[in-house]
């Protein structure tokens, strides 16, 4: 499944350089490892790159994860 998500400039120059490999989401899309991202600018116009999900955590509100949100693990393609 891919999923539509906009981003702010910053984060996606920082994903894109591959400094940044991580999202941190509202857990509301039934995300799936495998899964892919294509992100828009926020006003959903300009369309980038793919990402791939290859590692989800959730439910982990120990470690200040906020429950109802993960943390997604991506990669380019």
């Amino acid at each position: 499944m891919e999923h539509v998500l906009k981003i702010k400039d910053e984060y996606y120059e920082a994903v894109a350089s591959g400094f940044k490999c991580f999202e941190i989401r509202n857990d509301d899309r039934g995300y799936e490892v495998g899964d892919t991202i294509r992100f828009t600018d926020l006003d959903g116009n300009k369309r980038r790159g793919v990402w791939a999900i290859t590692y989800i955590l959730r439910d982990c509100p120990q470690y200040g994860l906020k429950r109802g949100y993960c943390i997604l693990s991506i990669r380019e393609l």
